[in-house]
């Protein structure tokens, strides 16, 4: 008796504070969508900034090349095929060859100025020396803003963490040639320039400080056709796997593939509704994101108020906490959903490395073993393991996890 009291003690003093809340949150873009939003899971809103506070985007990565244009305010970028770069004082401006270039939406790396790229040396706007390790620009693009106004552009290089390029009216007047500083931005995903002020922008927050910038960005709607488009990018490093279930509310992970492309949530979770001219969201879709802190939430989009307000509403539950035990192989680790309905719930665990000899116990609050479950996995990462309700009475239960390291326990409301 003595023993099972002190087991529970333990679990309750340790794990009490586990379960997490569902909470109700708003970002918001503002009207016609004029604002770029950096949010954490965590923390909620970071910071917003102007969406037409700039027009190219830097790479600020160490070793990153990529270089975005602002396509969400309508900006377009196209590439001059008459020539190359020895053609910058005599652009053949009447030509119609000009050839339109988009941002990626699936990753960072590969903005407008990239594509065209080999995956290898060839970079899009630029040649990168093995020797040197620099890049040296080859091509010539002509930006053109949402207002009209055209500029031609030579990306000159890239080289001791200095972007060098040159931006001019198209007949050569008003030429500059800018330096942009990686090291201007440390710790951040890019550097920005603003072409109307002739000006380098500090926009972004800390890297480690955001999970999803909410933002307007060119989608591709179809194969080939591009349109800009409202949603959410996730950060660097963040990966999210999207879950359809009759329940998105209540949704275990379960086992769906988590993507490292940064429009898995993107913009589709809602569709105009042109008898009510209303948005309709996606109700039985969650997200489960695996944020930059290891935390894993799920969230689940409930409104979206449009371009009048740029209001965006969505539920967020933490279903499983970062750093339980690395020590014992494990991650984050969490229940979903917890309180469990139904008579189902998920044991969610990110695996720091691989576990062939793994136990699954649940307890009782007397600390009695009410099922047992041996198994492994063969690789690390994130696993959906569901747990089987059937027939247990409402009430607390502790789920323990068990490895030939050690173990980690979780409270499980059951309803």
């Amino acid at each position: 008796m003595k023993i099972t009291f002190t087991i529970i003690l333990s679990l309750l003093f340790v794990h009490a504070s586990i379960s997490a809340q569902v909470a109700t949150d708003t970002v918001s873009l503002g009207g016609q969508y004029a604002l770029q939003t950096y949010y954490s899971l965590d923390q909620g809103t970071v910071s917003s900034h102007t969406a037409a506070d700039w027009d190219i985007a830097f790479d600020a990565s160490g070793f990153g090349s990529a270089i975005r244009i602002n396509g969400g305010i309508g900006h377009v970028l196209y590439r001059y095929e008459a020539g190359d770069t020895a053609h910058w004082n005599n652009l053949d401006t009447n030509a119609t060859f000009w050839k339109p270039l988009v941002n990626a939406d699936t990753s960072w790396a590969l903005g407008a100025f990239n594509q065209g790229n080999d995956g290898n040396f060839d970079l899009g706007w630029g040649n990168y020396n093995i020797i040197t390790h620099a890049v040296q620009g080859d091509s010539l693009y002509i930006l053109e803003t949402q207002a009209g106004v055209q500029k031609k552009i030579w990306i000159r290089s890239l080289s001791g963490g200095v972007f060098t390029f040159s931006i001019s009216d198209l007949d050569g007047s008003n030429e500059l040639t800018k330096n942009l500083a990686k090291s201007n931005y440390t710790d951040k995903n890019f550097g920005y320039y603003h072409v109307g002020s002739d000006q380098m922008v500090d926009l972004e927050p800390l890297n480690t400080s955001w999970d999803l910038l909410f933002t307007r960005y060119t989608g591709e709607l179809s194969p080939g056709v591009y349109y800009p488009v409202t949603g959410a990018l996730h950060n660097a490093g963040v990966e999210v796997a999207e879950v359809v279930t009759p329940n998105p509310q209540s949704a275990g992970y379960a086992g769906e593939p988590m993507s490292h492309h940064i429009n898995t949530i993107g913009y589709d979770w809602k569709t105009f509704n042109m008898t009510t001219f209303q948005y309709d969201l996606a109700d039985s879709t969650a997200y489960f994101i695996k944020a930059v802190d290891g935390n894993i939430w799920r969230v689940v989009f409930t409104a979206f108020e449009g371009s009048s307000t740029g209001n965006i509403v969505f539920d967020k539950e933490n279903v499983a906490l970062s750093q339980t035990r690395p020590d014992f192989g494990f991650g984050s680790i969490g229940l979903a959903p917890n309180p469990a309905i139904q008579g189902t719930s998920h044991l969610i665990v990110d695996m720091v490395q691989p576990q062939t000899d793994m136990v699954i116990s649940i307890l009782d609050m007397q600390g009695r073993e009410l099922s047992r479950t041996n198994l492994g996995f063969q690789t690390a990462g994130l696993k959906d393991i569901p747990l089987h309700l059937d027939g247990f009475d409402a009430g607390i239960y502790f789920v323990r996890l068990q490895s030939n390291l050690g173990h980690v326990t979780q409270k499980l409301l059951v309803h």
